[in-house]
């Protein structure tokens, strides 16, 4: 079990990264305040329940057809039988709003939520407002409830009240039909579970009838538990998105001990990442590719003494390079992520990380600054502190050339992690050169890497792959690229004469349906963003 200060702290970095300038949450609250979210679809009533159960209009009722209420608002009334305690009434913006997106709902909410946590507040229950008039259970509703149950957890549904609003729009023999449909189809597992079913129909006393249920309920201690299970979003021993990620043959470093220095070494396709690591070992422990299709497809560990330490190990970690000759960038992304979520789960550390360029590269290409661009994404500027810049092959350009575009590489695309404590190294392809450079992460070693960037994201705060700073970057990336080839089979369909060209339309096609398909792989589908958010992976 993480130390409660510990959890607190990652809860608060999580709320903090979350937030905007305009979101509201609970001050000033008392120890003793019942509080009480009321959630449900947009135009359901839930300012109309707030306004009745105050006795005055507190939160604005929205009678056009564009939503009212799109933030967070709080109404505040004395309990009845005890005036010492309050009751906090929480109106919540619906899904499926006007001028909202439901992922921006869904922040909002979960901002709310997560700040009274770490303010130290219980929830007492919740509310959930279903329109009886609704002559179907249509799928923007069930979109609507499954999300409200998702986000709520198993465990807090015995403090749920099920209501219903808008009795006077409807036949009552019509709305008991309706409502007996919910509670045996719709509702049925969570009543089986606990919740409550009650009617609402617009009055002061009928909107304390619903609360007098929660009241009489007193189960905040539970609902509490539950909101921790679902939102705590520290670290455990158990990485909770793995099963939606990971493959059966993920390569993770297994019998990793708690002094082991780690590092991961990075870079484009070609590279030189194996040569590297084979010159620091002092013999061949990965291939290399010397043809023109990629060689390192899966992560792989080379342990070796520590000089100086040898009860100490150094674990180099070869990673695929993006651009790779047999696997598409997504598929390399989830790899590199996987492995590096895993160690963290299990409390590795990372000691820094190498990043390799080649110098005899004429030009920053836009492969290159692509992947640089996701290499710092997937780090955190937090961490480019312990973050090693290497250039490779200085055998193929000559010294001044080299030079120059060593500097240019400092000057211009290396300058912003230069100035946030990068180092920048040559490595010559021999054995010492390897060792001079790892010696600048030994020396640093004192200064381990809480995190990167992706450990955070996916360990910490549940976040999928596609939700990630690097996931969002790479897809941006290939949406760029994937333009670039429509544009060219345009200009292709015009000039088409000849079989070659044919083929090489052909294969420009293809190109794209396989940039599409990432691009897709690389979107956030709505219900899983809930899941993650909430930590129901």
């Amino acid at each position: 079990m993480m130390p409660k200060r510990t959890k607190t702290r990652n809860r608060r970095k999580t709320v903090d990264g979350m937030k905007k300038v305009d979101d509201v949450v609970l001050k000033g609250a008392k120890p003793n305040d019942i509080i009480i979210p009321v959630m449900g679809p947009t135009g359901f009533g839930k300012s109309t329940f707030i306004n009745a159960a105050v006795g005055k209009v507190v939160t604005p009722v929205g009678h056009e057809l564009q939503m009212c209420t799109q933030h967070i608002q709080h109404a505040i009334c004395e309990c009845p039988g005890d005036p010492f305690r309050r009751v906090v009434l929480v109106d919540t913006p619906g899904f499926d709003d006007t001028l909202m997106s439901d992922t921006e709902i869904l922040r909002r909410v979960a901002v709310w939520l997560t700040s009274s946590y770490g303010d130290g507040m219980k929830l007492a229950g919740v509310l959930y407002l279903h329109d009886i008039s609704q002559p179907r259970m249509f799928g923007k509703l069930r979109r609507n409830l499954d999300m409200f149950r998702r986000l709520c957890g198993e465990n807090a549904k015995k403090n749920v009240i099920l209501a219903t609003t808008k009795w006077s729009d409807i036949d009552a023999g019509v709305g008991e039909r309706r409502e007996e449909q919910l509670e045996s189809k719709f509702w049925r597992e969570m009543v089986e579970n606990g919740s409550q079913v009650v009617r609402f129909d617009g009055s002061h006393g009928s909107a304390w009838d619903v609360i007098n249920h929660i009241l009489a309920n007193n189960a905040a201690v539970d609902t509490a538990r539950t909101q921790e299970e679902r939102l705590d979003f520290g670290r455990t021993t158990k990485w909770k998105g793995q099963d939606r990620i990971k493959k059966v043959d993920d390569v993770v470093l297994k019998g990793a001990r708690p002094n082991d220095i780690i590092i991961p070494v990075m870079g484009l396709t070609g590279i030189g990442k194996s040569t590297f690591i084979n010159a620091a070992v002092g013999k061949d422990t990965t291939p290399v590719g010397h043809d023109l299709p990629s060689c390192t497809q899966h992560i792989q560990h080379a342990i070796c003494a520590c000089p100086g330490d040898p009860s100490r190990r150094v674990v180099l970690v070869d990673t695929p390079g993006f651009d790779n000759t047999f696997i598409k960038d997504s598929e390399i992304l989830r790899r590199i992520a996987v492995w590096l979520a895993s160690s963290y789960a299990d409390n590795m550390k990372l000691a820094g990380v190498l990043y390799l360029h080649d110098i005899s590269q004429s030009r920053m290409f836009g492969t290159s600054y692509r992947n640089l661009d996701m290499f710092r994404r997937l780090c955190g500027e937090n961490a480019e502190k312990n973050v090693v810049l290497v250039t490779t092959k200085w055998n193929d350009v000559g010294a001044g050339v080299g030079e120059r575009r060593e500097q240019q590489l400092k000057d211009n695309f290396w300058k912003e992690m230069v100035k946030n404590g990068s180092q920048v190294d040559r490595f010559d392809g021999s054995h010492g050169s390897a060792w001079d450079v790892i010696n600048h992460i030994l020396a640093n070693n004192a200064a381990a890497v809480d995190a990167v960037r992706i450990q955070e994201e996916l360990v910490d705060l549940g976040r999928m792959i596609p939700e990630t700073d690097a996931g969002t970057t790479l897809r941006a990336a290939l949406k760029e690229v994937a333009e670039v080839h429509r544009r060219a089979v345009e200009r292709l369909k015009g000039k088409v004469g000849n079989d070659e060209q044919r083929q090489r339309l052909k294969e420009t096609e293809k190109e794209i349906r396989e940039l599409l398909k990432q691009i897709q792989e690389l979107k956030v589908p709505l219900g899983m963003g809930i899941k993650s958010w909430f930590g129901l992976g």
